[in-house]
């Protein structure tokens, strides 16, 4: 683990006087751990890092909301991606930070952490992983996983829906970052969501 890991591990996981202290070193050891296998300065921007500190700050305060929490282990995922990349940016990034219900009427669909085949690591391989099947469409590399979710339960809930080989299908239009895409989501027969993608 190099020395900017280890900064970035202290701040985000225990919010401690001392972590704070060394928060300030952050963005410079951030840019010196490119050895480590930086890739896509998409990911991790200026104003992200502001977020971080700020959200740090609450955290050390006891006052963080459970929305609040969840964005900050996304921020946490994507410095990984950009400082890593590679094995451990995929593993953080392929873990579901909690269990989702979605309604439609009287029906509850799940996204759960799931398997290669079903869930959200299905999801995150094939439709946000840049590194991993790049013929797929991929989401916008600046959705969070909370964006996302987000994404999924206006598609659960107004999409158009059909059927495809026995599996519920919802598709939905909207507009994300500035720029209309198509969203398709499927269904297990046990209501746990079987993937979610941009179709365009």
């Amino acid at each position: 683990m190099t020395v900017a890991e280890k900064v970035v591990e202290q701040v985000a996981t225990k919010g401690t006087a001392m972590g704070l202290r060394i928060a300030g070193l952050f963005a410079t050891l951030m840019f010196m751990s490119h050895e480590a296998g930086g890739n896509d300065d998409s990911i991790w921007n200026e104003g992200r890092e502001q977020r971080f500190h700020e959200l740090q700050h609450k955290k050390s305060q006891g006052t963080l909301t459970q929305q609040e929490k969840n964005e900050l282990n996304d921020l946490y995922r994507h410095w990984l991606w950009y400082t890593k990349g590679g094995r451990e940016g995929e593993r953080a990034g392929s873990y579901l930070s909690n269990r989702a219900i979605f309604n439609r009427g009287s029906r509850n669909f799940k996204l759960e952490q799931g398997n290669a085949s079903s869930g959200w690591k299905h999801i995150y391989d094939r439709h946000i992983n840049p590194s991993r099947f790049p013929k797929k469409t991929k989401f916008d590399p600046n959705l969070s996983e909370s964006d996302i979710k987000r994404l999924l339960n206006k598609t659960l809930k107004h999409g158009k829906e059909s059927n495809y080989d026995g599996l519920p299908v919802f598709e939905y239009r909207t507009k994300t970052n500035g720029t209309y895409r198509k969203y398709r989501a499927t269904v297990n027969t046990d209501g746990t969501v079987r993937t979610f993608h941009p179709l365009e």
